[in-house]
């Protein structure tokens, strides 16, 4: 079986890729994952969902990571309409 690593090993070992983690250890008031057990790994995260969803049964809890840096964010535009007819 494969050794539980640090967040630091698994970005290390997988950069700028979707990470399963199972049983991760968590910093509850962080909301971090500090460390766990890769299970699978791609630079698609619909591969890692899929492929991934039979291996998940094996562990108590899983996380999916991503461990590059996050693209910006499109800028949501919105639109209000006001219900009320003058």
């Amino acid at each position: 079986m494969q050794p539980i690593l640090t967040i630091d090993e698994i970005k290390a070992q997988y950069p700028d890729q979707w990470v399963l983690v199972g049983n991760p250890v968590m910093d509850v008031e962080q909301q971090q994952v500090l460390a766990g057990l890769p299970v699978f790994y791609s630079k698609s995260k619909k591969e890692v969902c899929y492929l991934g969803a039979e291996l998940v049964k094996n562990f108590d809890s899983t996380i999916l990571l991503f461990t590059g840096q996050p693209k910006h964010l499109k800028r949501i535009v919105a639109t209000v309409f006001n219900s009320r007819a003058k």
